[in-house]
């Protein structure tokens, strides 16, 4: 009797709790709503968004608690569109405390072809964990055929579950004759029903003489509208000598 007691009045404890950190989270969404309101407000009146993101700034000071960090990184978020340079300044507030946004500086600067800051902020972003910023500077490096340094922000991407560099560690590991890895790194993109991956597996597996384990991903590829396996699908079935 006594375990069943105790076990209600912790459970007691969790409601209230979860209670508690609801209504946080509804307050904090209500703050950060009403942030946009004033920004969205004063951006139809013909104001910049320039002006109120500064005073905003200034306003919270050199010190933020994490919802003033939450409210600025969304607030950037939201006007990134419409006034990236603007969004900039939170960005760069928040840049040491939230990992996204050296992200969207990463993209901020992409976009004005300054590769020399695109690069500082996408490693920065990466390099804490930011899947988009790891598979992006793969990309970057396999322009540059830097292979080995394409291949280590690919490797970053991918263990978090990027399909796009699970495809593209795939191409690599295929081109350089690593079929077994190849094979892995395909499946994992495939899995996430990527039309792409689906294929390559199915040519992976043709080439193998598998022919079952192609066919099916042929078709799982095919019905995704995949030319290419639709072609093959249409040859492996002897719809096309």
């Amino acid at each position: 009797m006594l375990y069943i007691l105790i076990l209600m009045g912790s459970n007691k404890m969790d409601e209230t709790e979860m209670k508690r950190k609801k209504v946080i989270s509804i307050l904090k969404m209500v703050l950060i709503l009403l942030v946009l309101l004033l920004l969205c407000t004063c951006f139809y009146e013909g104001s910049s968004y320039r002006s109120q993101v500064l005073k905003h700034i200034e306003k919270i000071g050199d010190n933020p608690t994490q919802n003033q960090i939450d409210e600025m990184f969304i607030s950037g978020q939201y006007i990134y569109g419409d006034d990236p340079e603007s969004a900039k300044l939170y960005f760069e507030k928040v840049a040491e405390y939230e990992p996204r946004a050296a992200y969207y500086l990463s993209e901020y600067y992409y976009e004005k072809k300054d590769m020399d800051n695109y690069l500082k902020w996408a490693k920065n972003a990466g390099e804490r964990g930011v899947g988009d910023a790891q598979f992006n500077l793969g990309v970057y490096y396999d322009k540059l055929s830097n292979k080995r340094e394409a291949e280590n922000w690919y490797l970053k991407a991918a263990e978090q579950n990027n399909f796009r560099a699970q495809y593209n560690l795939g191409v690599h590991y295929y081109k350089v004759g690593n079929m077994k890895e190849a094979e892995n790194w395909f499946l994992k993109a495939a899995e996430q029903n990527d039309k792409s991956a689906q294929y390559n597996l199915g040519v992976l597996y043709y080439e193998s003489k598998q022919l079952e384990k192609a066919q099916n991903w042929y078709e799982k590829s095919a019905v995704q509208g995949h030319v290419g396996a639709q072609e093959e699908l249409s040859k492996l079935m002897g719809g096309e000598k």
